[in-house]
């Protein structure tokens, strides 16, 4: 063996691998069914339904969803901006899924909220 192939084979070896790329599946928020969700975080796709609302640094929204009794809402992290909410389209955030069960109260029936906490925008 040659002098420079045993160094280039030393070199070789204390090269660490490239770091693997696994891509991150994004779910619909409006497909969740609030029993089957498995609540934590991740990464979900929504269409705004409703003007944006601030609340204590974070902007508050409700999603478009199809399912009757069900809420879906997304809550960002503190210092996100409402860029781009007030159009109908769909958005890409990361945040942690929560399911919220709100009993029935007088004449407001009982809801089940799917809510996106923390949720900050994939650009």
């Amino acid at each position: 063996m040659t002098t420079s192939f045993v160094l280039t084979a030393l070199l070789l070896a204390d090269i660490p691998p490239p770091p693997a790329t696994v891509p991150v599946r994004a779910l619909w928020l409006a497909d969740l069914h609030p029993d089957r969700v498995q609540p934590g975080p991740g990464r979900f796709v929504f269409v705004p339904g409703s003007a944006t609302d601030e609340i204590d640094g974070h902007i508050e929204l409700e999603a478009i969803g199809c399912r009757p009794g069900v809420l879906r809402t997304v809550s960002s992290a503190k210092g996100e901006d409402d860029d781009g909410l007030d159009m109908a389209q769909p958005i890409v955030v990361e945040g942690v899924l929560a399911v919220i069960r709100h009993p029935a109260r007088g004449e407001f029936p009982a809801v089940v909220e799917v809510q996106v906490r923390e949720a900050r925008r994939v650009r």
